[in-house]
């Protein structure tokens, strides 16, 4: 069943959706319902009104007046300026021909080229054209897979990847769409298997190894996910997708220094810099009335960098600065409608190339320019190489180097970025005065209850952190604290945490560390109000370390949720630090598993004092820095500020 829907509501969407005629949410559903009650006649009978319309249209569809195929010459001119990369060509002209004429290719050309665009909604009414004229052409099932995984439609994409799979099942390519939608369904291991099926018809395919990384790290298993990336960038060396995912991944893993990881970011720098054909220069600056900001993210949307920006974008001084938003992702929601008022320019950049990103950049003359996104999904570290402003930062949305040398400055703090580290970056350090970020209030009527544990007579520990950061050792020392807390329950809510199979492996981990699975809840994802409500059956958070939450740690504290985290020892380690001194309570800060576990411990022997804190945690932590929009606008403003003067010196 989809996410939070009864057997009963997922009927009425459906028959909301067959009546709206949009068949492929509705056959979607009616499939749900069915695996959830395979007796479910309304189900049985609207499944059967989708084939029988299917056949009625291919029917009907022999009798109608067609437009004629398109002759070879004109899919040749629309493949030619396709596979030379001049994408704007190949869509006017592919979008031309059809006007007039069908091609299957020429369809599927067209899709592609306005997927890479970040035009999904397009695109798909382009592969469902080629599907309706040739429905047996397995590359316009697997491409309209691809393209419903970046909408997050992941159980159409996997309907679709299926149909592909089903009309040539030699298809490497189909089936690592298929595992990337099973993977966002959080159906890793699934995906898992999938991927080991394309490997075998192609072992050579570099994506698929890089896809296997992917799902491997979700699962926990970080090493295979090292393994994967490695493979993928040792088969295509030049595949920075491949190497970003391995440096995300080996920043996660205690055993590997800094200094080893600042190594493989400056070989990705050395990657990206072959691929510069000009870095731009800034001499003789115009003076301008502002200073022109640009921010470069693909989470423009509810995510913690979306949270970030509209926390206190609008406590800038816009008379003396002008935002410009380049967006790498296609994903936009009401966040981003509610944030590009604040924007002079809002320019999409899904599917340019860097060059053109880069020219675009350097004409709208921007002054100070932010990664926000690091080596994170959707980023374009690339195009930084190119230098395309005078100043350029990373910030946000990554806390490591970036390895991209032509990136001047990694914005921290005083907890993130200390002293004595800025060995760690290739990147010179500058710091803000106060918080690392700050967090906007959740717009959500959610009341923080009281205590669970003077109702149940033990303490519920909590983590609603992703399994890719929870390792041995975390599962080691929470198992421990469960031991020192005999009555105690630990509750973990995550997306992977949906399947039976992501449950029972992590019960199983938990038990080789003596702990029985009637101690663990294990609940998969929902929607961001219940899943800030879930806290109110948790009585104290548990941080996992070296990679601890960020946003979720700001949640739980404005819940009514203490944490306890872990002191690190480079930038992503010490992200729990940083949250929990801006909000004021550095006393859960652990310097060692064994105080982690005894903060913890004294925090649960005490229900009476628990209760107190949880009383006033959300009115303290919403009057500490951490909330503290305005401060921190002030803040980043003065950073802008300074970074500008400077480049005038």
């Amino acid at each position: 069943m989809q996410r939070d829907l009864t057997v009963k509501e997922a009927l009425f969407e459906a028959k909301k959706s067959l009546k709206k005629k949009d068949f492929l949410k509705a056959e979607n559903l009616f499939t749900l319902i069915l695996e959830a009650d395979p007796n479910n006649f309304s189900a049985k009978k609207g499944l059967q009104k989708i084939k029988n319309r299917e056949k009625d249209a291919v029917d009907s569809t022999s009798k109608e007046p067609r437009l004629s195929a398109a002759p070879k010459d004109l899919v040749d001119q629309c493949l030619a300026e396709f596979n030379s990369g001049n994408y704007g060509s190949a869509e006017k002209l592919s979008a031309a021909v059809l006007n007039n004429y069908e091609s299957v290719v020429i369809s599927n050309v067209l899709g592609i080229v306005l997927h890479l665009q970040g035009r999904f909604a397009k695109a798909i009414e382009a592969f469902e054209r080629g599907v309706k004229f040739q429905p047996d052409y397995a590359d316009s099932w697997g491409n309209m897979a691809r393209t419903l995984e970046a909408l997050g439609q992941y159980q159409e994409g996997v309907n679709a990847a299926r149909k592909a799979i089903e009309l040539d099942s030699k298809t490497a390519s189909s089936h690592n769409n298929l595992a990337s939608n099973l993977r966002g369904m959080g159906r890793a291991r699934e995906a898992v298997k999938v991927l080991e099926r394309a490997l075998e018809l192609s072992p050579n395919l570099p994506e698929a190894h890089n896809n296997l990384g992917n799902n491997w790290g979700d699962i926990g298993d970080l090493g295979r996910a090292l393994e994967s990336y490695e493979k993928a960038i040792e088969i295509s060396p030049d595949f920075h997708v491949a190497i970003s995912n391995l440096l995300f991944t080996s920043f996660q893993i205690a055993e590997i220094r800094p200094e080893d990881n600042l190594i493989k970011a400056q070989n990705y720098g050395q990657v990206v810099a072959k691929q510069v054909e000009k870095i731009y220069e800034h001499e003789d600056k115009k003076v301008k009335d502002k200073i022109r900001v640009g921010f470069v993210s693909g989470d423009f949307r509810n995510h913690p960098v979306g949270y970030f920006l509209e926390g206190f974008l609008k406590h800038m001084d816009f008379e003396k600065i002008e935002f410009f938003a380049y967006p790498s992702g296609g994903e936009e929601d009401a966040l981003t409608e509610r944030i590009k008022g604040y924007f002079h320019g809002w320019k999409p950049i899904s599917g340019q190339s860097d060059r053109e990103v880069a020219s675009e950049i350097f004409r709208d003359q921007v002054d100070v320019l932010f990664d926000m996104s690091g080596h994170t999904r959707s980023n374009r570290l690339p195009l930084f190489a190119w230098k395309p402003a005078p100043v350029q930062v990373t910030w946000g949305g990554y806390f490591a180097t970036t390895g991209v040398k032509e990136i001047d400055y990694i914005l921290g703090n005083w907890e993130v970025t200390p002293p004595g580290e800025e060995h760690h970056f290739v990147e010179k350090v500058w710091r803000l005065p106060n918080n690392y970020f700050c967090f906007t209030e959740p717009d959500l009527n959610i009341k923080v209850e009281s205590l669970p544990a003077l109702d149940l007579g033990y303490a519920t520990y909590g983590c609603f952190n992703s399994l890719i950061k929870i390792n041995d050792n975390v599962i080691k020392t929470w198992a421990e604290l469960l031991s020192r807390s005999p009555r105690s329950r630990l509750f973990l809510k995550t997306k992977q945490l949906e399947t039976s199979e992501e449950r029972d492996n992590i019960a199983q981990r938990f038990y080789k560390n003596g702990i029985d699975r009637e101690r663990l809840i294990l609940e998969g994802p929902s929607s961001r109000h219940q899943l800030l409500n879930s806290y109110n059956r948790v009585d104290i958070g548990l941080d996992p370390f070296p990679y601890p939450g960020g946003a979720t740690t700001a949640e739980a504290l404005w819940m009514g949720v203490p944490i306890i985290t872990m002191n690190g020892s480079h930038f992503l380690s010490h992200v729990g630090e940083s949250v929990l001194t801006a909000a004021g309570f550095p006393q859960w800060i652990a310097l060692s598993e064994a105080s982690y576990i005894e903060k913890a411990v004294n925090l649960s022997s005490n229900f009476e004092g628990l209760a107190l804190i949880r009383d006033g945690l959300r009115k303290n932590v919403l009057k500490s820095p951490l909330f503290d929009a305005s401060l921190f606008a002030r803040d980043f403003q003065e950073v802008i500020h300074d970074m500008s003067e400077r480049l005038k010196r």
